[in-house]
């Protein structure tokens, strides 16, 4: 790996425990990370020294993709639709069906709590409220969506066909492009910085940090 920035060094590294890790969860609250397995049906703890506190964490799960702490819960997306685990146990406490998606990825919750949802294989983006599930958007300027993030008046989706991150209004629905990567990429995680920007990830092997312009910076080349 080429680190490409003073701000991202390696503090610890697990080889061999997990099964194709997709996504991490960071709790500040309980100080560890919560990571999902894509080839495992199981999420795994992690202390923040890289410790794994519980290889099988949480069992039941199937072909997990991405996960939020949010409210004090946490969210995972498996192959039946949207998990909601209780940290402090460990238990999954509800399940959340998103019927017609082809491969539901990544999520993420407003302020009221609804879950918006990346098919990645539909070219749309669901959102699920007070027990009913919608196609939210969905198009070709979408199509293979992954990392999601909402954000007060609009939602960032990352979009491989054309290798963009895309801004789509809440209100309107207007979708425009935030900014272009473009090429050989495979637009995965997303999640804003906590200081106006945002940081995402390229599947193959890339982590990206970009300010509030859209202008971005390359952190990691693995």
């Amino acid at each position: 790996a080429v680190y490409r920035h003073e701000l991202l060094r390696e503090l610890w590294s697990i080889s061999g425990r997990f099964r194709a890790p997709e996504s991490v969860a960071y709790d500040a609250a309980r100080r560890c990370l919560y990571v999902t397995n894509f080839n495992a049906d199981f999420v795994s703890k992690v202390g923040l020294d890289g410790t794994v506190i519980a290889e099988k964490w949480v069992t039941g799960l199937k072909g997990q993709t991405g996960t939020k702490l949010v409210g004090g819960r946490l969210f995972v997306v498996d192959r039946s639709g949207i998990v909601e685990i209780d940290p402090d146990t460990g238990s999954i406490v509800g399940r959340q069906a998103v019927p017609g998606a082809k491969f539901v990825n990544d999520l993420a919750l407003d302020e009221t709590g609804a879950i918006y949802v990346t098919d990645s294989f539909g070219s749309s983006v669901y959102r699920l409220s007070g027990g009913t599930c919608e196609v939210w958007i969905e198009g070709e300027g979408l199509a293979n969506p992954n990392g999601i993030l909402v954000e007060k008046d609009r939602v960032l989706v990352g979009v491989t066909s054309d290798g963009t991150l895309k801004a789509v209004d809440r209100k309107t629905k207007e979708v425009s492009t935030f900014l272009t990567l473009g090429g050989h990429v495979n637009m995965d995680g997303l999640t804003g910085d906590g200081k106006g920007g945002y940081l995402f990830s390229d599947y193959y092997g890339r982590i990206y940090r970009a300010d509030a312009a859209g202008r971005r910076t390359l952190l990691l080349d693995s």
